[in-house]
């Protein structure tokens, strides 16, 4: 047990190490992947992921360890900011919208919604980079471990009023619940890959799949499913009506200057 807990506490200082040296070296990069509209038959969006590299290994990090650690040690709201400048830096320089891309989703950790400096911070920075908030989609983690669910509450509501779309990530994993779907203003809701996944193989998961489509059809919200891999994956989503896909059947996730090519190419 002892060297359990030693090699936890080894892993969490490299990357708290790794986390200090990616802010002060500007080493974090934002990859991106395309989300496919079914009804328009393109790309009209695409979700923002952090990556960062490891130096020692020269590759990439897992970055769930790596947001979690940036959680645990306080660094999230520096790091939050860091990936939604960088955001904002592309859609203005690249012009990405001319090219069929209404927004870009970005990731707002559970601790970043709990700070109540988030909406004055993201607003600066949008408004500092020439950005509108409707280029922008805001997903939202729902988790049961956060006990401040009424700065939650106020943030969520200010955003929606500055503008920007909301989508609840991850739907079905274990902590989103329809209970965020009911009190906030929530657009669109994502729906996680392990839903999808089961579905391909279970039939009770199938019919779990098929009912949390139409439950969030009923609710008037846009459904992204993620995960999807393989044609009669897609084949399947569109049959149930589901807006968007997302996964490796598109493309996976890819730096900057290859998601500008790619829609350059995708959206002719």
């Amino acid at each position: 047990i002892l060297n359990n807990v030693t090699a936890k506490y080894n892993i969490q200082d490299r990357y708290l190490n790794l986390i200090k040296s990616s802010i002060r070296n500007n080493t974090i990069q934002v990859y991106y992947q395309p989300i496919y509209n079914v009804e328009e038959g393109k790309y009209t969006s695409a979700e923002a992921l952090i990556r960062v590299m490891d130096e020692e290994t020269g590759k990439f990090v897992n970055s769930e360890e790596f947001i979690k650690v940036a959680e645990q040690t306080g660094y999230i709201d520096e790091i939050g900011a860091i990936v939604f400048e960088s955001v904002c830096k592309f859609i203005k320089s690249s012009k990405i919208c001319d090219l069929g891309i209404e927004y870009i989703e970005v990731n707002i950790s559970p601790m970043q919604c709990i700070s109540k400096y988030l909406v004055d911070s993201l607003t600066s920075i949008m408004r500092h980079n020439g950005i509108k908030a409707h280029q922008l989609n805001l997903e939202i983690t729902e988790t049961a471990e956060i006990q401040e669910k009424q700065q939650i509450t106020d943030n969520i509501i200010q955003l929606n009023k500055e503008g920007f779309s909301l989508s609840v990530d991850d739907y079905g994993s274990g902590f989103a619940s329809a209970d965020y779907l009911i009190k906030f203003p929530i657009n669109i809701v994502k729906i996680d890959k392990s839903i999808l996944w089961s579905a391909m193989r279970d039939e009770n998961a199938m019919v779990v799949l098929k009912s949390t489509i139409s439950m969030i059809k009923a609710l008037g919200k846009k459904i992204v499913v993620e995960g999807v891999e393989t044609k009669e994956m897609a084949d399947l989503l569109k049959s149930e009506g589901c807006e968007f896909n997302q996964g490796y059947l598109f493309s996976k996730p890819i730096d900057s200057e290859a998601f500008y090519k790619f829609i350059q190419q995708n959206n002719r």
